[in-house]
């Protein structure tokens, strides 16, 4: 499974799951699991958006996790 990290650093990206919508602006990132939400992309007040994109597949997230003891909360997580 692929995912991403997407760095916003122009505009706003909405991710709609169900009935929930996060917004991310300016300045924030996101991790995002392949195939578990709508994305939508806005310009900012000068008409563009841009964002920096880091795509992993799973193992790759493991690995990492495990090597800096990262522990994630169900609240930290977009399924």
């Amino acid at each position: 499974t692929k995912n991403v990290i997407s760095i916003i650093i122009e505009g706003t990206k909405k991710l709609i799951k169900d009935q929930s919508v996060v917004s991310v602006e300016k300045g924030e990132c996101v991790c995002i699991q392949s195939g578990h939400c709508i994305m939508q992309e806005r310009a900012s007040d000068s008409n563009k958006y841009r964002s920096l994109l880091l795509f992993f597949d799973d193992n790759t997230l493991e690995e990492v996790l495990q090597e800096y003891r990262v522990e994630l909360t169900q609240s930290a997580l977009i399924e």
